[in-house]
């Protein structure tokens, strides 16, 4: 090889030896084991025994480690190799009640990196997380059913609400309008409070222009309400992804080929209802 050439390919060993490692400026995800520790810190970051008040952290155990490019701010973002372990850093004390039963599994959390900086940071780098699930296999309708069945669905509705399950698996769920879904969000609903019943409704009103019929019927049979005023849909808590117009109209569209009389009824009363959320929905701007 002539000495230019040589010269050449040297130049890029460096780039090339760090481009499976992680940055600063952008976004990540990691994938490990979730675990709690303890350490002392104020006044002296020295010894629990000696009086220094505990504080504690969760942290992500990589396999394999993970490497960190230097950023741009060299001094305050060094670059790092054999990253083994790394903290996990959350903007409220929710996210550690939720991940509480996962810990000792396997864990998903993305964000972004940043370099230790202070006596509260016990790793080289750290996590500020965005989001953190299980890596698990999600709960199922059959398993939630025989759940409430052995425990009650009060029990059930205390272990899932808050966990990650709830957004990752129960959530998604009861807006696919499966029936088995339904039917637990059902049961769940009778004795949820507030914030789950909050919950509940919004992911039938999701469901309702999956399945307008099945949900329909659920709704009518959970609330009280006549099917006119179910389809009267408000839109003051949270304002469909798809768009108030396009939400309404796919219910219009799916309510459009019932097949027995009772639908038919059915679908005559929600359109009903259906004309006047959109007129509401006009009055306040919304489309």
């Amino acid at each position: 090889m002539k000495p230019a050439a040589l010269a050449a390919a040297l130049a890029i060993l460096p780039l090339a030896a760090s481009a499976g490692c992680l940055g600063y400026d952008q976004p990540v995800e990691l994938r490990g084991t979730l675990s709690r520790h303890t350490f002392a810190e104020q006044p002296n970051y020295e010894s629990l025994a000696k009086g220094d008040q505990p504080a504690t952290y969760f942290f992500i155990t990589l396999k394999p480690p993970v490497c960190v490019n230097e950023g741009e701010e060299k001094d305050l973002e060094p670059a790092v190799a054999g990253v083994k372990t790394v903290q996990l850093v959350f903007d409220s004390v929710k996210p550690y009640r939720q991940l509480r039963p996962y810990l000792g599994k396997r864990v998903v959390c993305s964000g972004k990196l940043f370099s230790r900086i202070s006596g509260h940071h016990h790793s080289p780098v750290l996590l500020t997380v965005s989001v953190c699930r299980p890596l698990e296999t999600p709960v199922s309708p059959s398993q939630l059913k025989a759940e409430i069945q052995a425990s009650g669905a009060r029990a059930v509705l205390h272990k899932y609400y808050d966990a990650p399950a709830w957004s990752a698996s129960i959530m998604p769920g009861i807006r696919s309008a499966a029936p088995a879904w339904l039917e637990v969000g059902e049961q769940l609903d009778s004795v949820a409070d507030a914030g789950a019943s909050e919950d509940l409704a919004l992911a039938f009103y999701d469901a309702l222009a999956v399945a307008p019929f099945r949900v329909i019927a659920l709704l009518v049979r959970t609330s009280g309400g006549s099917v006119e005023q179910i389809c009267n849909v408000s839109f003051e808590d949270e304002v469909p992804r798809q768009g108030v117009t396009a939400y309404l109209n796919e219910i219009r569209r799916k309510l459009g080929a019932p097949k027995t009389s009772e639908q038919k009824v059915m679908a005559a009363a929600c359109m009903r209802g259906l004309d006047q959320s959109q007129a509401t929905a006009a009055e306040q701007g919304l489309r």
